[in-house]
């Protein structure tokens, strides 16, 4: 692993994956008849696929970006990382939802453990999130080292300053 960088990429929910099915398995069943609407199709389907958000860190030039991967490809702009204070990784539920054409909502809710970047008092960079305690603190782990800085742990109840 380069230890100069930081490199994450966000997983897409198993909601996104049946989401993209029934879609997918919907537009064929209209477009069966239209061999270019196939070609499109499958070619937006690789395109969604294929797409992925992500965060990276550059430790020796400090600087971060949020990325965007199409497939094995990083686009995203180079910022001067801020003065960071401390590195915090606690437990948050994300919920997210749609809302259907008969106007009925499904949501679902995802408990994880967030990594931030602290800054300016109570600014922060979401880096990293994940379902697994040891992964993220295998991570933290690796940005603390790689910037210098100490972490947090608000995971439980007390919070706490991990010993280095």
């Amino acid at each position: 692993m380069d230890e100069t960088r930081f490199v994450s990429k966000t997983k897409k929910s198993i909601f996104y994956q049946i989401a993209f099915t029934l879609v997918l398995l919907y537009a064929i069943f209209w477009m069966q008849v239209f061999f270019f609407g196939r070609i499109a199709l499958g070619m937006g389907a690789l395109l969604l696929i294929g797409y992925t958000d992500g965060f990276d860190i550059d430790f020796k030039g400090k600087k971060y970006r949020k990325t965007k991967y199409l497939g094995p490809m990083a686009f995203g702009k180079w910022i001067d990382l801020p003065e960071v204070k401390y590195i915090s990784v606690f437990r948050v539920i994300i919920t997210s939802g749609v809302r259907g054409l008969s106007n009925t909502r499904v949501s679902s809710q995802e408990k994880v453990i967030v990594i931030n970047l602290i800054y300016d008092k109570n600014k922060r960079l979401r880096v990293y999130k994940t379902e697994d305690k040891n992964d993220a603190f295998e991570k933290a782990g690796l940005i603390s080292k790689g910037l210098g800085l100490r972490i947090y742990d608000a995971t439980e109840r007390e919070g706490k300053w991990l010993d280095e």
